[in-house]
C-alpha cells in the first residue's frame, strides 16, 4: 500500500501481519498464501485497495503469488531454523 513509504509509522501494517500469521496453518502452497495475503489486504483496506466483489486482475494474481512465494520461503526457513536449534 505504501503507507511507510508515505511517512506511516514502522508499525503501520501489524494488524495485517498478525492476520496473515494467524492464517498461515491454513496455506498449503505458496500460491494459497498469497491468496490468504490477498483477503488480508482486501478485509484491512477494502475499498482503497480495490472494489468490492471483484476478482483480483491477472496483475494482481501473479504480484501476491509472487509475494506468497516469497513469505512462505521465510516462513519455511524459520520452521528449519526453529527445529534444528532444539
Amino acid at each position: 500500500m505504501g503507507l511507510i513509504r508515505a511517512g506511516a509509522p514502522d508499525d503501520e501494517y501489524n494488524l495485517e501481519v498478525d492476520t496473515i500469521l494467524s492464517r498461515l496453518h491454513e496455506a498449503s502452497s505458496p500460491n494459497a498464501l498469497g491468496h490468504i495475503i490477498y483477503e488480508t489486504f482486501v478485509a484491512y483496506f477494502d475499498s482503497a485497495f480495490t472494489s468490492p466483489n471483484t476478482p483480483p486482475s491477472e496483475r494482481t494474481r501473479k504480484r501476491f503469488a509472487t509475494l506468497g512465494e516469497k513469505v512462505w520461503a521465510s516462513w519455511k526457513d524459520w520452521e528449519r531454523e526453529t527445529h534444528t536449534e532444539k
